[in-house]
């Protein structure tokens, strides 16, 4: 499960880093207002980033807390 966290963590960083790629060359190419809601996409990106690595961080806690008590 370590491992799946960490794999998903890279995918949301590289996904949030080519859809800003991608958003900012659409609207260097168009006008800012019509490309503008393309900026969403690397915002959901990075929230997901994120909470994935939020929530990593706080399950390896809780299982370190665990291997004390044992």
């Amino acid at each position: 499960m370590k491992k799946f966290s960490g794999i998903m963590e890279i995918f949301w960083l590289l996904t949030a880093i080519a859809t800003a790629i991608i958003a900012g060359y659409t609207i260097q190419k168009k006008v800012f207002g019509e490309a503008c809601e393309l900026l969403l996409f690397p915002v959901a990106a990075l929230a997901m980033f994120g909470l994935r690595r939020f929530l990593r961080k706080k399950m390896e806690k809780h299982s370190d807390d665990n291997k004390g008590n044992k």
